[in-house]
């Protein structure tokens, strides 16, 4: 038994391959910018309200911040397998519409030998 692949299904393959590396290490270098951001963002606020005279270092709000902060985690991954992975059986479904809607479109050709 041998599995050969036609020319469409072979070059998409070769498509989801490039995508799935381009995307995925577009998707990390994004989530490592969220997970940057978040926490800066996060310390920012704990700091501010460590130095507030108010509230002070063992106040409740403080300790939410802080544990705000430690809820923080590293969003790299999820974001390089969803943006890596995720688009391409959206677009196998995308190129199967087409192909399915041109050949219906156009005229049957094989009733003429």
């Amino acid at each position: 038994m041998q599995f050969r692949l036609n020319r469409r299904q072979a070059i998409g393959i070769a498509i989801s391959l490039v995508w799935a590396l381009a995307g995925g290490f577009w998707g990390y270098q994004l989530g490592n910018r969220w997970s940057e951001s978040a926490g800066e963002d996060a310390i920012s606020r704990l700091y501010q309200c460590l130095n507030n005279e108010t509230s002070g270092p063992g106040s409740e709000v403080c300790e939410q911040r802080e544990r705000e902060m430690q809820r923080i985690r590293s969003y790299q991954w999820p974001a390089a397998a969803l943006l890596g992975l995720g688009p391409i059986p959206i677009g196998w479904l995308a190129a199967y519409l087409v192909i399915g809607i041109v050949r219906r479109m156009r005229p049957d050709q094989q009733g003429t030998t």
